[in-house]
């Protein structure tokens, strides 16, 4: 009823996107099939990753909750503080039988930061609840650091984690990733490196949908979320592509992507996508997209069509290419107003 990793660890990718439906067992697979298994059987040790200190050590706290039935001959602790958050065991048999080490507790926020810090035995990764509304500055830079941190040159495959939020996101978009449809659930990269899947459990569909509170949010937006793995922050709103009759009026630099924003006089609409002028006026965002060939700024009301687009999302004449688009153009937004 619940998620397996058969099929996800057979393609032996990389890195390993899995979205599915809320509670569907994703990140108690990963401590079962995977972390604990691996170590029990082999010795190795695991990174459990979230994004924020404070989203870990409120995980991290509970992480042996829903699996310590499973291993009655074990006891299980989690340590936090200034030190770093840390998973053991021991053996309850054995007299005074002493703590080991199985894993470690990391955020992506600081936890590159600390490049001195040895991951010697680990052989797995998993960054829990990945999708966010709010990512970080720079997070694919962050992210890759700490990769490079934690593995040494060792192969090392991540598992990314979520429920269904946006089609959309940073990682997506960094690495090309499209979400497979239709009947198969999960592709493979060309290269073999990345595997993408976006799981169906029909079993624990219907029996979700049979308890009290799968009735009572049955038909509503929740139910698309939760129960049908939707992508419901995925609305076709203010999405549409630029008409012909349009002006380029500047572009946007974003995290080392340029767009562009263009207004139709006789209609009224802004519209924002991926194609721009080179001979008109660029903005950076951010000080790391700043070059001699752009002006920076974050104070959008100040510059005449920067005020305009935030206009034109508040009056609602303001549209995007597609999701991606439209994502990114928010996060914009969210610096200049």
């Amino acid at each position: 009823m619940y998620y397996s990793y058969e099929n996800c660890m057979k393609r032996g990718a990389l890195f390993n996107f899995i979205t599915g439906e809320r509670g569907n067992g994703k990140t108690y697979g990963f401590k079962t099939q995977i972390a604990l298994k691996n170590y029990f059987e082999k010795k190795e040790n695991f990174v459990y990753l979230r994004r924020f200190d404070t989203e870990l050590v409120k995980a991290a706290k509970s992480f042996f909750k829903d699996i310590e039935h499973l291993y009655p001959e074990k006891e299980f602790k989690v340590t936090t503080g200034k030190t770093g958050t840390f998973f053991y065991e021991r053996d309850k048999v054995v007299e005074k039988g002493g703590w080991e080490l199985m894993g470690y507790g990391v955020d992506l926020n600081t936890g590159g930061k600390d490049k001195s810090v040895s991951y010697n035995g680990v052989t797995s990764i998993c960054f829990d609840e990945f999708q966010s509304k709010k990512y970080l500055k720079n997070e694919i830079k962050l992210f890759l650091d700490l990769y490079e941190t934690i593995s040494r040159m060792n192969d090392i495959p991540v598992y990314f984690l979520s429920n269904s939020m946006n089609i959309s996101n940073v990682y997506y978009d960094y690495f090309g990733i499209t979400q497979p449809y239709g009947k198969k659930r999960w592709k493979l990269s060309e290269d073999g490196l990345i595997y993408i899947e976006h799981t169906l459990s029909i079993e624990y569909r219907e029996k979700k949908k049979a308890t009290r509170f799968g009735q009572l949010i049955e038909g509503t937006k929740f139910e698309k979320y939760a129960v049908e793995n939707e992508y419901v922050e995925d609305t076709n709103d203010f999405i549409k592509k630029k008409t012909g009759d349009v002006k380029s009026v500047c572009n946007l630099v974003y995290l080392d992507n340029t767009y562009g924003l263009w207004f139709d006089r006789r209609n009224g609409i802004l519209y924002m996508d991926n194609t721009f002028d080179k001979s008109r006026v660029t903005y950076a965002l951010t000080r790391e997209d700043h070059s001699q060939n752009t002006y920076f700024t974050n104070r959008g009301k100040k510059i005449a069509w920067l005020n305009l687009m935030i206009q034109g999302y508040e009056q609602g004449f303001l549209y995007f290419e597609n999701q991606r688009v439209k994502r990114v153009g928010l996060e914009i937004l969210n610096i200049i107003r």
